[in-house]
C-alpha cells in the first residue's frame, strides 16, 4: 500500500510537472508589403526603426538628412518628415533607444553622440518642426567608470547599458542616485586571455521596453543570452538567461600578452533586434550566419522568437520573409516589419497570439 502511495505521488508530480512547462507553438505567417524603395517611389531613407502609433507608423532613418517619417497606415501615404541630422538646435546626430510610450503619448529616441534622451509629443507627429524636448542628459564626470549608451525611461527613473566592464546596467533613480547592477560573465567562458574590456563588448545588447515602463528585455547580439529587467516600487530584479556564450572569438594580441576579441566569419549572431509589448518579448533570431558581405542583409531573418515576460519561448514564428526590425501593436495582431532584402520594404504580417 505504501509503494503503491509513492507511485501515484510520482506519477502526479510527472503529471504536473508535464503539464506546468508550456510547449512553443510554430506559427508560419505570410506578410502584406505595403511599400517599398523598388516599386513605390514615395519610400525614401533608409529606416533602421519602426513603431506603431494609432493609425501611423513612425521610422527612424539611420542616414538620411531627416531623421523620423511618419506613415499613413491605411494608404502607406508619408505625410510628414522630421528633425535634420546635425549639431544644431532641435537637430540630432545619431538616434538609438527608438520607442513609442502609449501612456505619455510621446516617442522617446536617445542621440547616443550627444548622451541626450529626447521625448516628442504624439500631438506634434505631423507638425512642421515637432517640439524636441530634452529629457535627460548623462553629463558624467570624465572620471566616472560608466560610459552609458542605450537608455530608456522606466517610469520614473532612466535605464541604461553600460559600454564598460564594471557593470551591464545603469538605474538613475529620480532623486538623482544612480545605481549600477550585474557583471559580465567571465571571461573565462571565452578566452582568459582576453582583456576585461573586451570580453565586456563581446555582450552586444538589443533592448526593448514594454509599454507599461516597467519590463526590459536585454537580449545579446552575439551570445544566446536573455535578461529580463522588472521594476518593482521603483527596484529592479534581473532575471538572465544564458544557453550559448559568444563563440569563434578571434584574439588579436594589443600588448603586455592580453587579447583583444574579434568576429570571425564563422560566429553566431544571435538576436538581430527585438520589440517588447506588455504580454510578450519579439526578438528576432538569426544563429548561424555565413554570409559577411556588406548590404547583402545578412543581419535579416525570417524567425521570430516571442518569450513571456518569465522567459519562457511561446510561440516560434517563421515569416516568408526575412526582416530586421519589428513592432507589434498592443493587442498581438499586427505585426510591422522592416526589411532591406531587395531592397527597403515595410511589411504587415496579421497573427492572432493568446
Amino acid at each position: 500500500m505504501r509503494k503503491s502511495n509513492l507511485y501515484l505521488i510520482s506519477l502526479c508530480f510527472i503529471l504536473f510537472g508535464c503539464h506546468s512547462q508550456k510547449t512553443t507553438e510554430k506559427i508560419t505567417l505570410t506578410g502584406k508589403v505595403l511599400i517599398s524603395e523598388v516599386n513605390d517611389e514615395n519610400f525614401i531613407g533608409t529606416p533602421s526603426y519602426i513603431v506603431s502609433i494609432d493609425d501611423m507608423l513612425i521610422t527612424g532613418n539611420s542616414e538620411g538628412d531627416t531623421l523620423f517619417d511618419v506613415w499613413n497606415i491605411h494608404n502607406m501615404e508619408r505625410i510628414n518628415s522630421f528633425i535634420r541630422r546635425g549639431k544644431g538646435p532641435s537637430e540630432l546626430r545619431r538616434i538609438d533607444s527608438f520607442n513609442a510610450d502609449d501612456k505619455n503619448r510621446c516617442i522617446y529616441t536617445y542621440d547616443i553622440d550627444n548622451k541626450k534622451l529626447f521625448s516628442i509629443s504624439y500631438n506634434d507627429l505631423l507638425k512642421e518642426k515637432p517640439l524636441l524636448q530634452e529629457d535627460l542628459h548623462w553629463n558624467l564626470d570624465r572620471n566616472s567608470p560608466f560610459v552609458l549608451g542605450s537608455t530608456y525611461k522606466m517610469n520614473d527613473c532612466y535605464f541604461a547599458h553600460n559600454l564598460t566592464d564594471t557593470a551591464r546596467f545603469i538605474i538613475l533613480e529620480n532623486n538623482g542616485e544612480l545605481h549600477h547592477y550585474e557583471k559580465f560573465p567571465d571571461k573565462t567562458h571565452i578566452n582568459p586571455e582576453l582583456t576585461e574590456m573586451a570580453n565586456a563588448q563581446l555582450y552586444d545588447p538589443m533592448i526593448t521596453i514594454s509599454p507599461d515602463r516597467k519590463k526590459i528585455a536585454v537580449c545579446d547580439h552575439l551570445s544566446d543570452m536573455i535578461d529580463i529587467i522588472k521594476l518593482s516600487n521603483g527596484k529592479p530584479t534581473i532575471q538572465t538567461t544564458i544557453s550559448a556564450y559568444p563563440n569563434d572569438i578571434y584574439l588579436m594580441p594589443i600588448g603586455d600578452g592580453q587579447m583583444q576579441g574579434l568576429c570571425t566569419p564563422k560566429t553566431k549572431r544571435y538576436c538581430i533586434s527585438n520589440y517588447a509589448t506588455d504580454d510578450y518579448i519579439y526578438a528576432i533570431w538569426k544563429g548561424d550566419i555565413t554570409n559577411m558581405q556588406p548590404n547583402s542583409g545578412y543581419l535579416c531573418s525570417n524567425i521570430v522568437r516571442v518569450f513571456d515576460w518569465d522567459g519562457n519561448e511561446c510561440y516560434t514564428l517563421t515569416l516568408d520573409k526575412d526582416i530586421f526590425k519589428l513592432t507589434v501593436t498592443p493587442d498581438n495582431k499586427t505585426m510591422y516589419a522592416l526589411t532591406d532584402k531587395g531592397g527597403y520594404a515595410i511589411i504587415k504580417y496579421e497573427m492572432d497570439l493568446d
